[in-house]
Parts: structure tokens; C-alpha cells; sequence
């Protein structure tokens, strides 16, 4: 996932926004019985009580944010720290990316942290509604839903002298 700067901190590995944070999540996946459905399986670990606060005052959320570029479907998930989501593989195909997350799920005015860099302290800070606060490692699960079936046309397109350059049926 590409990371567009933020006028606020934002925890990741590769940002310097925050000194001591600690966020991962494990994931498992498992097919379903009938194969029509997948199941992620996993535990978000955040080793931070500074940003547990907001989760636990609802004003922020773990989530997962489901994308498959090939069928064009994404969908951001709404998670408990333990968690059990189950997607249907009728929606999914070829590669399938999975991005965890905290979200601010209101907006956050006044919002600090004791171990933000010295480019954050003292400054008013703001997290709006929405916005990303901690992401971890997106990872991609593969799903084979076998050949696309080919749909003929509903035009027939016809090529010759006496139909001039095309003509269609």
C-alpha cells in the first residue's frame, strides 16, 4: 500500500511519526467446506496504551481493508481484536490484498500520544473521521475461481462489399 503523508501522525513501520508503538496483526485464512467462502481468522496486537484508549472510548477501530483489483471489489471491515471475517469468494479472484488497520471512526480533536516524534509535540493534532491511524504489513491471499466463461456477443458484425466497410445484425 502506498502511504500518502497525513497532517497528523500515522503509525507504520516505515514512518517516523511514533518512537515506542508497537501494532501487528496475525491473520489465518481457511476455506470453507462447500469452497464458496473464505474465512480470515487473527488477532490484532497493539502494545500501546495510547492509542488502546481510543479504541476502547469507540473512537477508533481496528479494521481490514479487502481489496480485489481483478473483480474491482473493496470493502473495509470492521474488526474486534479477536476476529473472525468471512468473505465470498464469488466476489473475489486472482490476487486479493488485505491491509490492517486502525481508523478513527469520529473525529479525534485534541488527539495525543506520549511517544509521538518531535516533529508532533505540542502541536494541536487532529484525526478525522476515517482517517488511518496505525496500518501493518498488507499481505495478499490468492484465490482460483478456475476460466472466466466467455459470453458471446449480442451483435453480429458482418464484413463484405454489399454491407459497405461493417454492417451488424
Amino acid at each position: 500500500m502506498q502511504i500518502k503523508r497525513q497532517t497528523y501522525p500515522l503509525y507504520y513501520k516505515e514512518t517516523p511519526d511514533y518512537l515506542e508503538t508497537f501494532f501487528d496483526v496475525n491473520i489465518d485464512t481457511c476455506d470453507s467446506k462447500d469452497a464458496l467462502h473464505i474465512t480470515l481468522i487473527g488477532d490484532f496486537i497493539l502494545n500501546d496504551p495510547d492509542l488502546k484508549k481510543y479504541i476502547d472510548s469507540n473512537q477508533a477501530k481496528y479494521a481490514l481493508m479487502v481489496d480485489c483489483p481483478t473483480t474491482n471489489y473493496k470493502q473495509l471491515i470492521n474488526c474486534s481484536e479477536h476476529f473472525k471475517e468471512t468473505l465470498i469468494k464469488a466476489n473475489l479472484n486472482d490476487i486479493v490484498t488485505i491491509t490492517p488497520m486502525i481508523i478513527a471512526i469520529e473525529d479525534i480533536v485534541g488527539f495525543t500520544h506520549n511517544s509521538l516524534s518531535k516533529d508532533y509535540k505540542g502541536a494541536p493534532i487532529t484525526i478525522p473521521n476515517g482517517g488511518i491511524i496505525a496500518l501493518d504489513d498488507e499481505f495478499e491471499i490468492m484465490i482460483e475461481r478456475g476460466t472466466p466463461r466467455v459470453i458471446e456477443s449480442i451483435c453480429k458484425f458482418r464484413s463484405g462489399e454489399d454491407y459497405g466497410l461493417y454492417d451488424y445484425d
